[in-house]
């Protein structure tokens, strides 16, 4: 399975990774594990913690949007539809972290 991961700021592309993956076994259940997006948001969120103000934490999220497609590459096929796509829009909670 390929996933491509498209990070979007203010409306405009500024990353993209293609991961090229297969399932691994584990308890049971085939899993994948795509690296780009856990490393990007572990960036992302270590930055997040040098804002100063509610407003600026607010703009960084609410202006971040991901996109992941995730594509069957087996070669039997020539152009398969797309397994999966999923978006991710982000914004403040009302929560804490206790």
């Amino acid at each position: 399975v390929e996933c491509t991961t498209s990070i979007y700021s203010f409306g405009s592309k500024v990353l993209e990774a293609k991961e090229l993956k297969q399932a691994a076994m584990v308890d049971n259940k085939f899993v994948y594990n795509f690296e780009f997006v856990n490393q990007f948001f572990g960036a992302f969120l270590n930055g997040i913690r040098g804002l100063t103000t509610w407003g600026e934490i607010d703009i960084a999220l609410t202006n971040l949007s991901v996109v992941q497609v995730f594509e069957d590459k087996d070669t039997r096929f020539e152009n398969p539809a797309p397994l999966l796509v999923m978006a991710f829009d982000f914004e403040r909670g009302q929560g804490d972290v206790e």
